[in-house]
């Protein structure tokens, strides 16, 4: 088997990628200045949730030009390494940054929000870090939340029917000043600055209703919130205004416009609909049964907590599993796990931008599968990395089992063969035999250089 290791070596070798180094890292030695650690900003990854529980990712949403930006806890201001400032676009961010020890929070936005501004949604998300003396922190997920306020104006059909061209409504936002103007066939949605302290909203109409000029008490709303969604409808008032039956107004009873507010969140799901069976109730009231049996308090030893236990015994891997591992040959990259129940499963997930799905079949890998059956990923698989490749456990020496080791220090030198600066990451997911949802996961990053 070593002779296959040593033919994958060579087939990995064949693929070498261009290096790309970081802001003023020392591929000779490896380390940084004194002081100083880095963050890693390759694995950063970015959401966008553009709803509760659908986030979409770069796959979904181009996040290329979101803009990036690390803020210095202690002062509050843009951090500074070199005299320049830490702020980029998403698509051009360095892949590892130095910075001096301290506290940090990375800042993403879609863009610099505007007080008012058609079809310009604005998203933001933030996480804080903190880098420590000649070490490598990985950031993460950031996920980006709507924080505009978004309007859309409509006009009635009974009111579109008979009102002129020149009619307008304008919207304004807050104390801030945001203001947009919808015009009677204007039909994009406005999009303003949440301000704290400015929470009002206020729409005017005016213009010509069959050829009489109408102007409508300013109707507002006090209750203004960030990343909502507010529809504004504009009609005829019921009354002595209203058409006749062959589509006439009475001349003496003069025209009269309404308007009301929809607020639902930023899709348009406006809450309302059909009537409570109990109105007078409170939103989260529920009706009890005679006698009820209230509710328990929450079972205090949740089965699934700690029965499952990854712990590093390598001299490469830190025991805090967000912190990113140098890959360097001579060191053991190895942890010992343990599980009150019988193992069912060891999954792992290769995220590399060197180690590719298509790379690794080329070579006769995957970058997904589970350590009890590799075989049924790809054939032939349990033979690489089992007991005579890789010295993973796999298949019986695994499945039942209540203690494993599991070795990655074979797997670091093809990490160093890419030439780059790049962070790699493993996802192992272990499950047990008693319950499907009874799993631990760890995230392993390695740091592989020039």
């Amino acid at each position: 088997m070593k002779n296959k290791i040593f033919s994958l070596f060579a087939a990995i070798m064949a693929l070498l990628m261009t290096a790309t180094s970081c802001d003023d890292w020392s591929p000779a030695d490896r380390k940084f200045a004194a002081n100083t650690g880095g963050v890693s900003l390759s694995d950063l990854d970015v959401k966008v949730n553009q709803k509760t529980n659908t986030p979409q990712s770069r796959a979904g949403v181009d996040v290329s030009g979101f803009l990036v930006t690390i803020l210095d806890q202690a002062t509050g201001q843009t951090a500074m390494y070199d005299g320049k400032e830490c702020a980029w676009t998403y698509g051009e961010m360095p892949e590892v940054m130095t910075l001096p020890v301290g506290k940090y929070t990375v800042m993403v936005e879609s863009h610099k929000a505007e007080k008012a501004a058609w079809a310009a949604p604005h998203y933001e998300g933030s996480e804080e870090f903190e880098i420590a003396d000649g070490q490598i922190t990985s950031i993460g997920t950031v996920t980006c939340v709507f924080t505009s306020v978004k309007v859309s104006v409509r006009f009635a059909d009974d009111l579109k029917a008979i009102m002129g061209a020149d009619a307008r409504v304008k919207v304004v936002a807050g104390e801030a000043g945001g203001e947009l103007e919808w015009s009677a066939d204007e039909t994009r949605d406005g999009y303003f600055a949440a301000v704290e302290g400015s929470n009002t909203l206020v729409a005017t109409f005016s213009g010509t209703v069959k050829g009489s000029d109408v102007n409508v008490k300013p109707r507002t709303f006090t209750d203004l919130k960030a990343g909502n969604y507010y529809i504004i409808t504009f009609s005829l008032k019921a009354g002595s205004g209203m058409p006749d039956e062959t589509g006439g107004l009475d001349p003496t009873g003069g025209i009269s416009v309404d308007s009301e507010i929809e607020e639902g969140d930023e899709n348009g799901d406006i809450p309302g609909g059909e009537e409570p069976e109990n109105p007078n109730a409170r939103p989260d009231d529920e009706e009890w049964p005679e006698d009820p049996t209230p509710p328990g308090p929450e079972n205090p030893a949740d089965p699934k907590d700690d029965t499952i236990v990854i712990t590093p015994t390598g001299d490469g891997i830190n025991a805090d599993f967000n912190v990113i591992n140098d890959a360097l040959e001579g060191r053991t990259y190895s942890l010992h796990i343990t599980s009150k129940n019988p193992f069912a499963h060891l999954n792992v997930k290769i995220e590399s931008a060197y180690l590719t799905e298509e790379f690794l079949n080329s070579v006769g890998l995957t970058s997904e599968f589970d350590l009890a059956n590799p075989d049924a990923t790809r054939p032939g698989l349990e033979a690489a990395l089992g007991a005579d490749g890789f010295g993973f456990p796999t298949g019986s020496n695994l499945v039942g089992q209540t203690e494993v080791d599991f070795d990655l220090s074979p797997f670091i030198p093809l990490l160093n063969l890419s030439g780059a600066t790049m962070v790699h990451t493993f996802t192992l997911t272990v499950a047990d035999d008693q319950n499907p949802a009874n799993t631990k996961t760890v995230a392993l990053k390695f740091q592989s250089y020039e």
